[in-house]
């Protein structure tokens, strides 16, 4: 997905001669020594912005990519994109079907906190969208 993600910026104009793109497999890699590898420094103020990666992984493999950030990095911030996991639940097949991959996690409706926590994190602020009444 990192070539379709690059070849879009292209097409759009967006200039990323200062961007280091990492190839990581979050569930089979150590997606931190990949940064590292390539260049990341954990003592420095970072911002992960992690979307469009939550609902592809299993649950074990998120709470281990939080864990890391809360204990490998001096000064983050994370932002990140989630399903519901109704959402998951009804829409996983379908999704899979369609483009080749499975939703494999949600988050319960007000889970955001407690999963922050049980990881080390803390959440400075939770954007939920709308719903009807």
């Amino acid at each position: 997905t990192q070539a379709l993600k690059r070849g879009s910026l292209s097409r759009a104009g967006v200039d990323c001669s200062h961007v280091t793109f990492v190839p990581v497999d979050f569930a089979h890699s150590d997606w931190f020594q990949c940064l590292c590898d390539a260049g990341f420094d954990p003592r420095r103020r970072t911002v992960f912005i992690w979307e469009g990666v939550f609902y592809y992984l299993p649950a074990e493999a998120v709470d281990a990519t939080l864990r890391r950030i809360a204990t490998s990095c001096s000064d983050a911030v994370l932002g990140f994109d989630c399903f519901a996991d109704w959402m998951v639940a009804v829409s996983g097949p379908l999704l899979a079907r369609v483009y080749g991959e499975p939703l494999l996690t949600g988050m319960p409706r007000g889970g955001e906190e407690a999963l922050l926590a049980r990881n080390g994190l803390v959440a400075d602020d939770v954007t939920r969208p709308f719903r009807s009444a």
